[in-house]
């Protein structure tokens, strides 16, 4: 075969090519992380929480203390001010699902007899995505609200026109806006 040929493709060919998911080995020759693994780790809240603090820390730290840290960002609190049942809620789930799951894919170090975590090699392929706080979200029904009271001003100048026509899509502007605000505003109260 010369060197201008392709080899064959078959079911049992092998690419060289890089894989589309994958960003190669890393400085120390370690593969990295699957862009599609990435983003199911910092999916989650509680992982994203959790590697963020351990990528900030020295050294290892206490699954109790990553417990009270992630539940004081969970209830929009100090550490100090986490209830005994919020912290052991995000605990139970840090310890039995979140940790384990990180630690199979190198993402933190797990001591689970000692209770203990530190972050791992893997955890350095998430930490690009972790540069932007996605948790202090703008509140966007403030936003619809405004809108709306453009709209409601808008559609008081053009009342008192003869001009029917741009009155009826102020209104329509006011009550869609509106109702945007509404449903966005019960959206953030759930969180």
């Amino acid at each position: 075969m010369s060197d201008t040929e392709s080899p064959p493709a078959g079911p049992n060919a092998v690419s060289t090519a890089a894989s589309p998911d994958r960003s190669g080995p890393d400085q120390s020759g370690r593969e990295s992380l699957p862009l599609g693994t990435v983003f199911d780790v910092l999916k989650n809240d509680r992982r994203r929480h959790a590697v963020r603090f351990l990528l900030d820390a020295a050294d290892e730290t206490s699954v109790g203390s990553l417990s009270e840290h992630v539940a004081a960002i969970e209830q929009g609190t100090t550490a100090d001010a986490v209830t005994q049942k919020q912290r052991k809620r995000v605990y139970v789930s840090l310890h039995q699902c979140h940790l384990p799951k990180m630690d199979k894919l190198a993402v933190v170090e797990f001591d689970r007899d000692g209770g203990t975590v530190r972050a791992g090699p893997a955890a350095a392929d998430l930490a690009p995505y972790l540069d932007h706080e996605f948790d202090d979200r703008t509140p966007w029904y403030r936003y619809y609200a405004g809108i709306t009271i453009v709209g409601a001003v808008l559609f008081a100048a053009t009342a008192a026109t003869p001009l029917l026509p741009l009155s009826a899509v102020c209104t329509g502007l006011l009550l869609a806006v509106g109702v945007c605000a509404g449903l966005q505003y019960k959206a953030e109260r759930r969180r």
